[in-house]
């Protein structure tokens, strides 16, 4: 039978044993092993990884992560963590990240803690993230941002020999790329200063949960629609943009885009970079090859200015302004300042019967009659019967005699003396001659038209109408 004494001993012995078992099935014995402010940019994408340094240590519903800025102030609970996770061999990780990180890793990152409130953006260049109990108590720091960072390096010594941290990481938080800011020693390992114990991945950055399952940050290059090369992005958002995604981990020099623009030479010699061949086309100008330059393309000049009667200048080439009627001033000029003169023109009445606008000096070229500047085809109409030699409207026996004097006198620019004393509107009628004179339709005025004519008044048309032409 065991003696009181025994008893009491054994009790106290139990007490003890209970007293010390949380000191051990804690949480307080950890790392802040990895850090990512970002991925690709977007800072909205962020993971932290807690690492145990002894066993027993996944009891962290009684700890929380705080962030501070540059100065050690303005404390942010980053999570506060309500729940323990199960497993907490040496070397088990807690992971928690933003949901926004979760589809930037391959698989699908599942963390077990979720951070709804990030490490606000002006505290990525320098700053400093603390482990630590619900009381306080700061079981790791991590600062960074070098000199930028003035704060307090200090924590308990638990996890440091001196329980000094610093001095700080000497550069900001990764957050453009895929990389983390890892601690570099063993699980077992203490700190010894942030400077001293952090480096960033070389490569995308791994992380794990507490049920040891590992993902990888996974972006890529992505080649545009439009051309270039774009880094950092996911397949999801390369694909939507149009892209094609250039595979996982992959950048523009690993996976160099083919390229589908280049350089496009414009009539005027300028050049456009970055065009595609249908870009270019619509432009109005000649696409130099998928990947030319325009520092290494020659563009001629194919354009000049083209004077139009009216005075207006447009820059064409010298086809576009000869079809358009206009005056080609010779290639690589300019319409600034204009070089145009305003020609006037007005209507006029050609041989064969119509009206044109035009200078006078070409209506007298091709023997028009001009009916003055300014005037137009609406209300100078060119009045033509053929057979009606004196512009009356009928064809009768009162157009012998003007027919007579037009023959003797086919060639003169002007209405001859007797021609002009039997016509009224001599001028406008005798610059329709060939239209009303050229009866056997050989486009001329001649002796060969005598016998048609004859022929014509014999069988008069009906008031009003022509003679029909008698080939």
């Amino acid at each position: 039978m065991m003696s009181l004494r025994n008893a009491a001993g054994l009790l106290a012995v139990g007490i003890m044993m209970l007293a010390a078992t949380p000191a051990q099935a804690t949480f307080h014995f950890m790392q802040i092993e990895q850090v990512i402010g970002g991925v690709g940019g977007n800072t909205a994408a962020q993971a932290i990884q807690l690492r145990m340094r002894t066993g027993s240590q996944n009891f962290v519903s009684q700890g929380r992560i705080r962030a501070f800025d540059a100065a050690g102030a303005n404390p942010v609970v980053i999570i506060n963590f309500t729940s323990d996770v199960p497993n907490g061999a040496l070397g088990d990780r807690v992971l928690v990240t933003t949901a926004a990180f979760n589809s930037l890793t391959i698989p699908v990152c599942v963390p077990n803690f979720t951070m709804t409130n990030p490490i606000p953006p002006s505290y990525l260049a320098a700053g400093s993230l603390t482990f630590e109990s619900d009381t306080g108590i700061i079981y790791w720091r991590l600062s960074w941002g070098g000199a930028g960072y003035t704060g307090s390096n200090a924590g308990s010594a638990t996890n440091d020999a001196n329980g000094d941290f610093g001095p700080p990481f000497g550069a900001a938080l990764p957050t453009a790329g895929v990389s983390a800011l890892r601690f570099n020693g063993t699980a077992s390992a203490l700190s010894t200063t942030n400077l001293a114990d952090y480096s960033i991945t070389a490569g995308a950055a791994v992380v794990t949960n507490n049920a040891r399952n590992s993902f990888t940050v996974t972006l890529g290059a992505c080649c545009p629609a439009a051309g270039g090369c774009t880094e950092f992005q996911t397949a999801a958002a390369c694909a939507a943009a149009g892209g094609v995604y250039q595979g996982n981990n992959t950048t523009c020099a690993s996976a160099p885009c083919t390229p589908t623009t280049g350089a496009c030479c414009l009539p005027n010699g300028s050049c456009l970079a970055d065009q595609t061949a249908g870009t270019c086309d619509a432009a109005g100008g000649a696409f130099e090859g998928a990947g030319s330059l325009c520092g290494s393309v020659n563009c001629p000049v194919t354009t000049g200015a083209c004077c139009a009667h009216n005075g207006t200048c447009a820059e064409l080439t010298e086809a576009e302004c000869m079809t358009s009627g206009g005056q080609f001033e010779g290639l690589a000029s300019v319409c600034t300042p204009n070089p145009c003169p305003v020609v006037p023109v007005g209507a006029c009445c050609t041989g064969d019967g119509n009206c044109h606008v035009d200078p006078a000096d070409d209506c007298v070229l091709h023997g028009g009659f001009y009916f003055g500047d300014g005037t137009d085809c609406v209300t100078s109409t060119c009045r033509c019967l053929v057979g009606d030699t004196n512009c009356d409207g009928f064809v009768n026996n009162f157009d012998i005699d003007p027919f007579v004097f037009a023959l003797l006198s086919a060639e003169s620019p002007t209405p001859p003396a007797d021609y002009a004393l039997l016509v009224a509107d001599a001028a406008e009628c005798w610059a329709q001659r060939v239209c009303w004179a050229d009866l056997n339709c050989d486009g001329a005025f001649n002796n060969f038209d005598i016998d048609p004519f004859v022929g014509c008044l014999v069988a008069s048309p009906p008031p009003g109408q022509p003679c029909e032409c008698a080939p």
